[in-house]
């Protein structure tokens, strides 16, 4: 995605979540469902050049490394502001 290659994904665990609208989604466990959506991005132009824009906007503005840093220390700030022995 950050290279701006459109995703095919399964549609469990946490790839929806990160693909988010920048990507295809296929049933895990169905080899048809992965053949049409790998089909559908070959053969349409403007679908790959759409996916391509949208997942390199998604990498920018959830996942570059800055903004991954300051989630984690969101996290760890609140795990101890919570924490029971403090």
């Amino acid at each position: 995605m950050a290279c701006g290659i459109p995703v095919i994904a399964p549609n469990s665990t946490t790839a929806p979540e990160v693909i988010g609208d920048a990507g295809l989604l296929f049933t895990q466990g169905d080899p048809n469902d992965l053949a049409n959506k790998v089909i559908k991005l070959l053969s349409d132009d403007d679908l790959r050049k759409n996916l391509s824009s949208k997942s390199i906007k998604r990498v920018n503005e959830y996942f570059r490394h800055n903004i991954m840093a300051m989630k984690y220390r969101e996290i760890y700030h609140k795990l101890l502001a919570d924490a029971p022995y403090r």
